[in-house]
């Protein structure tokens, strides 16, 4: 039985790190610890480069009612093509509240919940584990090798070494460090749109649920008819792909979302553009 004054997690639902400065005086956040008695934390913020403007000791860009900062790891979009695929894959509304840094690192705008696949790509932006999603037909292996995805591959999601080792995938499907690496094949907007659901909301997503704790299988599991047989998958990455289908239908076909679509593209050139 575990008393209540046991209870280990407090401010933003950290966990107290009492060993060094005594009981609830020190959170851990994973990239760094937090001293409630100072309100300060106690080393730079890992991403402070992504955010020259502040400084590096602040928290969600001082404004926590809007924002949280589970551990510093990012969302890093790596060219424009998979942001518009991304955005792609939201409503007209969400869009808006999607920005990106000058490294192409994305953030969601306040807490209030959204359509499915803004929930997904939160559950990615909150993650322990760096996502990285860019649009090629190659891309470096575990072993450094040059990867190119067969005609009939729209897309791979590459997991860190140890998770694909447990899974029993071989080196080209295994991230080159301990990333996850997304990758969406070139091809029609509305295409991308559909690839990016599938790998970052199905497999990603997925994989960050089984490593928060879920049993639940991130992996394709297809008959001798090529059906489905993976359950997850259906419930999961399927649902993602269905509701990118009607958003991107539904968008091209609103001004607002037009417009507010070329506002982030430009944004996004003009913040990534190398000097």
């Amino acid at each position: 039985m575990r008393l209540l004054n046991e209870y280990r997690f407090g401010f933003n639902g950290k966990e107290a790190d009492n060993e060094i400065n005594g009981t609830g005086n020190d959170y851990d956040f994973g990239a760094r610890i937090y001293d409630a008695r100072l309100g300060r934390w106690l080393s730079l913020d890992p991403k402070q480069i992504s955010y020259p403007s502040l400084s590096a000791y602040n928290f969600t860009m001082n404004n926590p009612i809007l924002f949280i900062d589970p551990d510093g790891k990012v969302v890093t979009i790596k060219d424009v093509a998979s942001y518009k695929a991304v955005l792609g894959t939201l409503t007209a509304k969400e869009i808006e509240r999607i920005n990106v840094n000058s490294d192409g690192t994305l953030s969601i705008t306040g807490r209030e919940l959204g359509s499915t696949n803004l929930e997904n790509l939160r559950i990615l932006v909150d993650s322990k584990i760096n996502h990285n999603i860019i649009t090629t037909d190659t891309y470096k292996s575990a072993e450094g090798k040059d990867v190119k995805l067969r005609q009939g591959i729209a897309g791979r999601t590459l997991l860190p070494e140890n998770e694909a080792i447990e899974m029993g995938l071989n080196c080209s499907v295994t991230s080159p460090d301990n990333d996850v690496y997304i990758i969406i094949k070139p091809t029609t907007e509305e295409g991308a749109t559909q690839v990016a659901a599938h790998e970052a909301f199905g497999h990603a997503v997925l994989a960050e649920k089984k490593r928060n704790g879920e049993a639940v299988n991130p992996l394709h599991n297809f008959g001798t008819d090529y059906v489905e047989q993976n359950e997850d998958f259906k419930t999961q990455g399927w649902k993602a792909v269905g509701e990118a289908k009607v958003n991107y239908k539904s968008n091209t076909n609103n001004k607002d979302w037009k417009d507010c679509l070329e506002e982030k593209l430009k944004d996004f050139e003009t913040k990534t553009k190398k000097k």
